[in-house]
C-alpha cells in the first residue's frame, strides 16, 4: 500500500497546505477538518473556493 498526503488547494488551484502522511480525516465544520497523519491531529481549513484532494505521495 502507498502512503497517501492531504492537500489543500486555494480557489486559483494554487497548493497552500498539507498533511503528510495522510491516515483519516473529519469535518469539524464547515470548511474545516481534523486530519490524522498517524501520529497528530491537525486542524486545516479550506478556504472559500479552495478544495482538498487526498492523493498518492509522490516517492
Amino acid at each position: 500500500m502507498s502512503a497517501q498526503e492531504f492537500v489543500v488547494f486555494n480557489a486559483d488551484g494554487r497548493e497552500i497546505d498539507w498533511v503528510d502522511p495522510y491516515v483519516g480525516h473529519i469535518e469539524t465544520g464547515p470548511r474545516l477538518y481534523l486530519v490524522d497523519n498517524g501520529h497528530y491531529e491537525y486542524d486545516m481549513t479550506v478556504p472559500k473556493g479552495g478544495w482538498f484532494e487526498i492523493r498518492e505521495r509522490a516517492s
